[in-house]
């Protein structure tokens, strides 16, 4: 029941690259607001055809950017890490893989819920051990579908 928002640190600017993502309460402030920008499709297949759930045996996704309408810039993994509790940040968006975002079908309506699984590392946005206060958000292995509650969000 959060809004995720870019929050500058250490007196930066909310348009500064590397701003980290928290999860705040909503204020239906500009920089809370979120549009995904289509960027092709493809099946999210990780290349391990045994691995069941995310890899391989999903309908079509597509890839996304996920702008901040306020800053333009994107969702993005701090340094294309891949490991496990890898910080979220914003970035001026440059095509890189940790900036792009596995989302639905463009048919699936707006305020529905999916997981975000990124592109380049393949783990998904998640809410550190699901809490419910203000927390910067990071990637985290991704769990089977809609069972974990930290990692679905709301489509922009």
């Amino acid at each position: 029941g959060l809004c995720l928002q870019p929050v500058p640190v250490n007196g930066g600017s909310i348009y500064d690259n590397g701003i980290p993502i928290w999860q705040v309460p909503c204020n239906g402030s500009p920089e809370q607001h979120w549009s995904k920008i289509f960027l092709s499709s493809g099946a999210n297949n990780c290349g391990f055809p045994w691995f069941f759930g995310r890899c391989g045996f999903d309908p079509v996704d597509n890839i996304y950017y996920v702008v901040n309408q306020l800053t333009g810039s994107c969702m993005d993994v701090t340094n294309a890490n891949s490991a496990n509790h890898t910080p979220i940040q914003q970035w001026e968006c440059n095509n890189g893989g940790s900036e792009k975002w596995w989302l639905p079908s463009p048919n699936v309506a707006q305020g529905s819920i999916s997981t975000f699984t990124n592109f380049r590392t393949n783990k998904c946005l998640d809410v550190p051990s699901q809490t419910t206060v203000q927390s910067q958000m990071q990637e985290y292995n991704c769990f089977d579908g809609m069972d974990n509650a930290a990692q679905i969000f709301t489509i922009p």
